[in-house]
């Protein structure tokens, strides 16, 4: 395959810049380490749905930073995933899907990516984090102790704390572009081609300071930007479409005052519309967005901390996670990876939302213990074929244990016990066919910023 390249290379080099030469050759490599190591499925794909039983079987669990970088003295792929990767009875989407994902989870706590020849890049970094959340195909590194100089001709930025420009790379460490902006709450499209984030002139206190200006800063992988100025004070919240073309910014403001609106973009900036809210909004890192950017969320606080969805295509706000009971809060959500299912979690039994009619799948077994302070996390795939559930088992102040309960169709399929992350809240992440589930620790901010430890599950349909 190689001297095919070559001979490829040989033809092109005439009528391609140096760049152009160097970005093909790039992406030849890639798609014939693709081909290789994640083959197309030239057999039928049977669907979980038609099983009758199920297994869920660990295929990798680390724990400390020092057990990963163990993991990888024979290089990568490992053993067990160069296996599943090439296993055409599993959906080639999902085998792509945890491909990026392990190789994120490797590059963001070790700082190492693998080209397509197997060879460790190492990068010198302060952090390196993905740029879009779902796919994981961009990561994001703060160049390691660079600091943005006072004169530097920058986005606007608060004040106080010192943030770095910093560069793309993909999911095998070759270089996509230059970021102004290298922190960890930016929000990429999926091709990187822009980003965003809200920031604004001053130092920024949730506690005292809220009178503001801030900037929705559109950035773009040649290093250049463009901040455009909020027309109200207060505190904004951004994100993005994985096509690059819905930014979407929540308005916080003080709670003596009226509650803010949710701000619609194009990518070019122009403002297509404004939607008034009757809840406060929370200020988030990413928040969430489905697919297209028809919907989006963001965490509520007053007068409870739930989460409101907002309906870009008919312009409404509405929360529609707020329960009694047990449920004393709704504060976690996530879309389905083809945006018709919304997810809720916190403290409260899991459920799933179809956007597309209402109707609602409650998990009353995942319910909080009372007198409890359980919390649920929850995750599914297309079409809500598998859901995945998380709930943290704590008494106040104590840790208990983990709980894991995936769902086919509705039909509890497995519930075990997960020795794992006993000091940090877990978050399933499913596969978009349901074949794989990660569990990664998730911080408060809805962003990732400790991800181990690292657990990798292959859901099965076991034949009779």
């Amino acid at each position: 395959m190689r001297i095919i390249i070559a001979g490829i290379v040989c033809l092109m080099a005439s009528s391609l810049s140096a760049s152009n030469l160097f970005d093909t050759v790039q992406s030849l490599r890639q798609q014939t380490w693709e081909s290789e190591y994640i083959p197309e499925s030239t057999i039928p794909v049977i669907p979980l749905t038609d099983y009758d039983e199920f297994e869920v079987v660990e295929l990798f669990r680390t724990e400390t930073i020092e057990e990963l970088e163990a993991s990888l003295t024979s290089g990568y792929p490992y053993p067990w995933l160069e296996e599943t990767l090439k296993d055409e009875s599993i959906p080639w989407e999902d085998r792509y899907w945890l491909d990026r994902r392990v190789r994120a989870a490797i590059s963001q706590n070790l700082h190492t990516f693998f080209d397509t020849e197997g060879n460790p890049v190492h990068v010198d970094a302060d952090e390196v984090f993905p740029g879009e959340w779902y796919w994981r195909e961009h990561m994001i590194v703060d160049p390691e102790g660079r600091y943005a100089a006072e004169d530097a001709v920058r986005p606007v930025l608060p004040k106080v704390i010192f943030i770095d420009a910093g560069y793309i790379l993909n999911t095998y460490g070759y270089r996509m572009g230059e970021i102004a902006v290298a922190m960890n709450g930016l929000s990429l499209s999926r091709d990187a081609s822009i980003g965003v984030i809200a920031m604004g002139n001053e130092g920024i206190d949730d506690l005292g300071c809220w009178n503001v200006q801030y900037y929705a800063n559109l950035l773009y992988p040649d290093g250049s930007f463009k901040a455009i100025q909020f027309d109200e004070l207060g505190i904004y919240s951004g994100t993005i479409s994985a096509d690059g073309n819905v930014l979407v910014f929540f308005h916080k403001t003080r709670y003596d005052e009226d509650p803010g609106s949710v701000v619609i973009m194009d990518r070019n900036g122009t403002i297509q519309k404004r939607i008034p809210s009757e809840f406060h909004f929370s200020r988030m890192f990413k928040p969430p967005i489905s697919y297209n950017g028809h919907f989006a969320s963001c965490e509520t606080r007053h007068p409870e901390r739930h989460s409101a969805i907002a309906d870009y295509v008919d312009g409404d706000i509405y929360i529609d996670t707020e329960h009694t009971g047990s449920d004393r809060n709704t504060d976690y959500c996530t879309f389905s990876p083809d945006g018709n299912f919304l997810c809720i979690g916190g403290l409260c039994k899991g459920r799933v939302v179809d956007l597309r009619g209402g109707s609602e799948y409650v998990y009353p077994e995942t319910a909080p213990r009372e007198d409890y302070v359980d919390q649920t996390r929850v995750s599914c795939s297309n079409s809500r074929i598998v859901t995945a559930i998380i709930v943290t088992r704590r008494s106040r102040g104590q840790f208990n244990y983990v709980e894991l309960n995936i769902y086919i169709n509705d039909t509890l399929a497995c519930t075990q016990p997960v020795e794992i992350g006993r000091t940090s809240i877990q978050a399933p992440e499913v596969s978009p066919n349901g074949h794989y589930l990660l569990m990664n620790p998730l911080s408060s901010g809805g962003e990732c910023r400790i991800p181990m430890p690292l657990l990798v599950m292959n859901v099965q349909g076991a034949v009779i």
